[in-house]
């Protein structure tokens, strides 16, 4: 419980003081500052739409977007079960033949 205490900012020990057990500090801190992902979902979805060749070879394009998709990837698969990233794989392959 100390070592949490000790290692967030000073403004948030007072939010963790009522406490008496480390776990529930955690379950505090994970409701609190965790992220929902849409908006930079929503942004990778509107990156890859609209990304650009520009003067690009098409190695560099592809490098590129590829990179996009990767992280577009590991935010869609994030917060799926594996039949559900089976079921994703599955759809996507299929579209990209």
């Amino acid at each position: 419980m100390e070592l949490i205490i000790g290692s967030v900012d000073p403004n948030i020990v007072l939010n963790l003081r009522p406490f008496a057990i480390a776990a529930n500090m955690w379950e505090y801190l994970e409701k609190i500052y965790s992220q929902n992902n849409s908006a930079p979902r929503f942004q990778l979805e509107h990156e890859l739409l609209v990304y650009p060749q520009e003067s690009l070879s098409i190695y560099e394009f592809y490098s590129h977007f590829m990179n996009l998709w990767a992280e577009y990837i590991g935010i869609v698969f994030k917060d799926l079960s594996a039949e559900g990233q089976t079921a994703v794989q599955t759809v996507h392959e299929t579209q990209r033949d």
